[in-house]
């Protein structure tokens, strides 16, 4: 068990709830069966002074991984492969059934095919939900914590899905994103491993919107164990607390929007759609599930997936590659999606060692609806908005208000449809009074097809909100080619980064445009 005193405020009370009389008594025994309290407080006190506590190594219920042995708490006995490092705490039993037989596979069979005829838009949605439902419970034993993001119009079966399976069997706590903080959460799962549901993640205003924001940044955090501690201020002002948790996230909202790129590239999207069933077609789904996903068939499922966790987590290793190379997404984003594949694979459909023939299958089909633009690149789309700004162009007795991205289209091709759509030549000085124009926005068209962006320009800075450094951010687009020397705009040069594949080429001679750009 786990008490936790300040020093200088130890007294009887605290004693006694350390240890009981009897012990005080045949320790610090004075006349009259009495106890000498202030000599019991003074050794307490001093004997906690001689050794030194790291809370770091306190470990509550659920799972937890060190190395390649993974255990789980349930508050009255470690199961699995503990860590003889690490202190784990007595509290109050949460028993989830690990003695208990593993489901049999004729109930799991029937209750994956109800999950496949709900209102998932894909398959790979109605995997990506299996799996992390029978992962979530043992989510401190994982290396990476897949985030899940529930989508779809009020009305589509969100909450029912919620409530009627993963709910029964993660036992999560449920909470509103709109009303939660950070710090709550924190402190309602304390020292232990636990799964979070946030739902009603609405943005209707500016303080929910932070409010979403914060939470988000907040499950990045716990995303792995390789994330930094955090650290917060003591309330009383003389120290801080430092706190890491092990837990796994799940959200559901109206609004599938993620700003942040850093976050959407580690969260897995799941999608609901308009229910095919009718109302009285759902309610027998409903009594169905009900009557399958009891408290005990809930144990024997959490028994199933406890005993085949390493061999998800073995067999997510092995194709994490072979992910990559379908999506093009990071390492941990592949590695974590892997992990609700290989959870499908393992514990729902019993395949704990499948051939590479059937790993190849199951890929082909998880990714069949799964678009590659799905990894998103902060640097893309920060250029995106560079080359979608629209810019007024002023020429003769003419004004034009076009985008950036059309300026540079018409300087390389020389020509632009007019408004009956056929093609009109542009005369060198036009081109020129583009080339200018775009000069004071940090562009400039090279021969060649690429687009000069210069370094440390104030109106780019406007347009994405970034600072003067945020030329080594677009070196990283995939369209960035080496360019080491300083290009000249106007009399003035500059360095910066050249991208290539934002002009559409044309397949005709460009002689006379290569040395128009040139000047």
């Amino acid at each position: 068990y786990y008490q936790h005193y300040k020093l200088d405020s130890i007294n009887k009370g605290k004693l006694l709830n350390i240890a009981p009389i009897d012990y005080w008594k045949s320790v610090f025994p004075s006349g009259h069966d009495g106890v000498k309290w202030d000599d019991a407080i003074s050794v307490t006190i001093q004997a906690c002074k001689t050794k030194e506590f790291d809370t770091k190594k306190l470990k509550g219920r659920g799972a937890w991984r060190s190395g390649d042995k993974i255990c789980y708490n349930d508050g009255a006995k470690v199961w699995g492969e503990p860590d003889e490092n690490f202190i784990y705490l007595k509290m109050e039993k949460y028993n989830i059934g690990l003695d208990s037989e593993p489901i049999d596979q004729k109930t799991l069979c029937r209750l994956r095919d109800i999950i496949f005829d709900l209102s998932f838009e894909t398959k790979t949605d109605a995997v990506r939900t299996m799996g992390w439902t029978v992962l979530a419970p043992f989510c401190g034993a994982l290396e990476y914590r897949p985030t899940l993001l529930m989508t779809g119009e009020s009305g589509h079966g969100k909450t029912k899905v919620q409530k009627l399976i993963i709910e029964k069997i993660t036992d999560f706590i449920h909470a509103d994103m709109r009303t939660s903080s950070e710090a709550g959460i924190r402190r309602r799962i304390g020292k232990d491993s636990r799964v979070v549901f946030f739902d009603e993640a609405g943005k209707e205003s500016d303080k929910m919107k932070m409010n979403f924001d914060t939470i988000l940044a907040f499950i990045r955090s716990n995303y792995s164990d390789d994330s930094p501690d955090g650290y917060k201020a003591n309330l009383n002002g003389d120290g801080y607390v430092t706190y890491k948790m092990s837990s796994m996230f799940g959200l559901a909202t109206t609004d599938p929007t993620i700003e942040n790129v850093q976050d959407e590239n580690r969260i897995l999207r799941v999608h609901f759609v308009k229910p095919k069933h009718t109302a009285e077609q759902w309610q027998k789904i409903e009594d169905e599930l009900n009557q399958i996903l009891t408290p005990e068939t809930c144990m024997k499922i959490r028994s199933h997936a406890w005993k085949n966790l390493k061999q998800v987590m073995c067999l997510a290793k092995k194709i994490t590659q072979l992910a990559r190379q379908k999506t093009n997404r990071d390492y941990r984003s592949s590695y974590a999606d892997m992990l609700l594949a290989s959870a499908y694979m393992v514990i729902w459909c019993s395949t704990p060692d499948p051939t590479p023939e059937q790993i190849e299958d199951m890929l082909d089909k998880y990714y069949q609806y799964q678009p590659i633009e799905e990894n998103r690149s902060e640097a893309e789309e920060y250029v995106d908005r560079i080359m979608g700004e629209i810019i007024e162009v002023i020429y003769e007795n003419s004004r034009e208000k076009i985008t950036i991205q059309e300026c540079c289209q018409r300087i390389y091709d020389r020509y632009y449809k007019n408004e009956d759509g056929q093609l009109e030549e542009i005369s060198p000085k036009k081109a020129g009074e583009y080339a200018r124009h775009i000069a004071m926005y940090g562009i400039k068209v090279i021969p060649g097809g690429g687009v000069h962006i210069a370094n440390n320009n104030h109106m780019i800075q406007k347009i994405t909100g970034l600072g003067a450094g945020y030329g080594k951010l677009f070196a990283r687009h995939r369209g960035c080619q080496k360019y080491d020397k300083p290009v000249t705009y106007f009399g003035k040069s500059h360095r910066g980064v050249m991208i290539m594949g934002l002009i559409e080429k044309q397949e005709k001679d460009k002689t006379e445009v290569e040395k128009l750009m040139e000047v």
